[in-house]
């Protein structure tokens, strides 16, 4: 998506840190568009700041401060989408790498077989000479 970008990005915009634009997601004061890494929308966070520079306090925490969970929830929940997202990718490349390996070890297989089979034509070749020959 060409008009996302990631929080750390989005927090240098906004002038915040990364975990504030997390609790802003939270919040859903700005909508997530990607994920790995989780990614914002670039208007929507030009449009945060330039409401910040006519109200500084536009972007403060609209969750009450007895409750800090919320954001911790969705910290978690993103970095558990992003191990999965991350382990799924290790998933793939292994195997794609298995089934690499066991198209090899098929010609190979078949290799040995077609050696086989011509060596055993070979020798029947020269058991037919030999009777012939009378030996």
């Amino acid at each position: 998506m060409a008009d996302a970008i990631t929080v750390t990005e989005a927090s240098q915009i906004l002038g915040v840190s990364p975990k504030r634009v997390r609790q802003l997601i939270a919040e859903r004061r700005l909508n997530k568009v990607g994920e790995s890494p989780v990614k914002v929308s670039q208007k929507e966070v030009l449009s945060l700041h330039a409401s910040r520079q006519n109200n500084p306090a536009a972007i403060r925490s609209s969750v009450p401060k007895k409750d800090p969970t919320l954001a911790i929830v969705e910290v978690i929940r993103e970095m558990q989408a992003e191990h999965r997202a991350q382990v799924a990718e290790l998933v793939e490349g292994i195997k794609a790498e298995a089934q690499k390996q066991l198209l090899s070890a098929e010609m190979n297989q078949n290799n040995l077989i077609a050696e086989i089979n011509r060596l055993k034509a070979e020798n029947e070749a020269l058991s037919k000479k030999r009777r012939f020959f009378g030996r």
